[in-house]
Formats: structure tokens, sequence, C-alpha cells
């Protein structure tokens, strides 16, 4: 678990889902936001969403640059549905990519 890369994740100007997916993936990731290879089926249940929703939200992720994959798998047998079965994808989280909330203030009170 990283407690630095969650902090980055925290910082980022993302939508809900996105930032629970990234949060997760921390949480499996060293200081340096790599190796993280939880697994669709270990981040669906932190997250409570369904595996295929993960996998699209993966996607999103890839796209918006905040992670990249560093290992499909290893070559091992393709599964029923086409992907590979017996090793989770491997990524590398590249938080710093992202666009980052305004920093936190103190908000004034209407009199």
């Amino acid at each position: 678990m990283s407690v630095r890369q969650m902090g980055m994740v925290w910082e980022l100007d993302l939508d809900k889902p996105l930032k629970f997916l990234l949060l997760a993936m921390a949480d499996n990731a060293d200081h340096d936001g790599n190796p993280v290879s939880p697994g669709v089926e270990l981040v669906a249940w932190k997250t409570g969403d369904h595996p295929r929703t993960v996998q699209r939200q993966l996607r999103q992720l890839e796209e918006l640059k905040l992670i990249e994959v560093v290992d499909e798998g290893g070559g091992l047998t393709r599964g029923p549905g086409g992907g590979l079965r017996g090793k989770a994808t491997e990524y590398r989280l590249l938080l710093w990519n992202g666009a980052k909330l305004p920093p936190f203030g103190p908000t004034r009170r209407r009199p």
C-alpha cells in the first residue's frame, strides 16, 4: 500500500468512480506507483462495481494517461472471452499527468 500514491489520487480532479478506482489501485502500488496488478475481480470487489465497469474505467484511465500497461500477463493461455487467464495485467500509475484540484482553503460563510 502506498499512502503517497493514495494522497496524490485525492488531489486529482476526477469523477468519483475513476478516483475511487485509482484509490483501489494505489492501495496495491509501491511509493513510485508500480507495480500495480490487483486484478479486475479484486478491484471490482473493493469498489463494489461490476468487473466490466472496472475494465471500462481502466481504459478511461489509460486514455487520460493516468495509468499505463506494463505487462499484459506474460503470454499465458487465453480464456473463453479472449482475455489472458492466470496473471493480472500489471499497470504503472502516472498520477502526475492528471489535472489537480484547486488548493483547499476555508470557505466563507454568508452572514
